[in-house]
């Protein structure tokens, strides 16, 4: 099951390199790299994609050219006080 789990994730991170969707690009490199995959592949976890997308968006070069991977925009605008 692991080798298959791993040749999907590849195929689902060239499908989103070609159609240039960095979000599924990530979530083939984090099926690529799952240890433990199950009969039923599952939906990475909202936190763990959205790193995985960043890190994914820097290595093309879709982030401003300040922008770190870790750096996180705040959830929540700050109120006018």
């Amino acid at each position: 099951m692991r080798a298959t789990s791993q040749l999907i994730g590849r195929v689902r991170a060239a499908l989103g390199w070609a159609t240039a969707d960095r979000r599924e690009e990530a979530k083939g490199k984090l099926q690529e790299l799952d240890d433990n995959p199950s009969d039923s592949p599952k939906a990475p976890q909202g936190g763990v994609l959205d790193e995985a997308e960043l890190h994914v968006r820097s290595d093309h070069g879709d982030l401003a050219p300040s922008a770190e991977p870790g750096d996180r925009a705040p959830k929540t605008p700050p109120t006018a006080g």
